[in-house]
């Protein structure tokens, strides 16, 4: 048997000792973890219950970031900085960058807070106890 099939099957048994062993947490653990949770990315309501809301606050329905036009089909050109100063359209494109994987980081972090909700079973009041509908 090849190494990488041995290591492959000793990782599914690991896994299938956790799943064996699995408790889940009780309520009120499962609340805080999700409140600490969903404090540290700053998430909304809309964010993580949009069915009561609109249905474009949902990340799997609403458009992507749109392309940004100045960055496609030019091709990689460095120069060296000899008289320090910054292109504003570079320093656009940098922003561009960041605006993307930040995007990217939130919509895993409401993704991941989703699925921890229908795990659970949560309703918009347990994570959302102030909110009056």
């Amino acid at each position: 048997m090849s190494k990488l099939l041995t290591e492959l099957m000793a990782e599914r048994d690991a896994l299938n000792e956790r799943i064996a062993n699995f408790k889940p947490l009780t309520h009120s653990l499962a609340v805080k973890k999700l409140h600490t949770y969903v404090a540290r990315y700053t998430m909304t309501a809309k964010e993580l219950f949009p069915m009561h809301y609109q249905e474009d606050t949902d990340y799997e329905t609403a458009p992507e970031m749109p392309p940004v036009f100045w960055e496609e089909g030019i091709p990689e050109f460095e120069y060296e900085d000899t008289f320090g100063y910054t292109l504003i359209a570079v320093l656009k494109a940098q922003r561009n960058e960041l605006n993307a994987e930040i995007h990217a980081i939130r919509r895993e972090a409401v993704e991941r807070a989703r699925a921890f909700i229908r795990e659970y079973d949560f309703y918009e009041k347990d994570v959302f106890p102030s909110i009056e509908k």
